[in-house]
């Protein structure tokens, strides 16, 4: 970002445009960084229960907070699934586990998933 910012224009409109930019970018940087702090609040405050969920989800390679938040938020309670296939079919990792396996039919991409 810095290389960004030591750019010099001569025109006062490109000026103009790279400084609302990054108003911009610091704006959204800002609001990142208070939603990061909502979702650590909110995770501080869940039921032992949910934490123990994230903690666990949090562990697999590649899946940070962010990923963790949204999936306990889109499924709530991951019991209430009677096979992890069907948990992950949810929230559409098997698909993504099969196209990176580059499985070609739809029926091996259900099995990849354990169905």
């Amino acid at each position: 970002m810095a290389w960004i910012k030591s750019l010099q224009f001569d025109q006062f409109a490109l000026k103009a445009t790279l400084e609302d930019h990054m108003q911009e970018i610091d704006h959204v940087d800002r609001c990142i960084e208070r939603l990061e702090a909502k979702i650590d609040e909110a995770t501080a405050l869940a039921p032992a229960q949910i934490q123990e969920v994230i903690a666990g989800l949090q562990a697999l390679r590649g899946v940070a907070k962010m990923t963790t938040a949204t999936v306990v938020t889109e499924l709530g309670q991951l019991s209430r699934f009677d096979s992890p296939s069907n948990r992950w079919r949810t929230v559409g990792w098997c698909r993504a586990a099969a196209r990176f396996a580059r499985v070609e039919s739809p029926r091996q991409e259900t099995r990849t998933c354990g169905g």
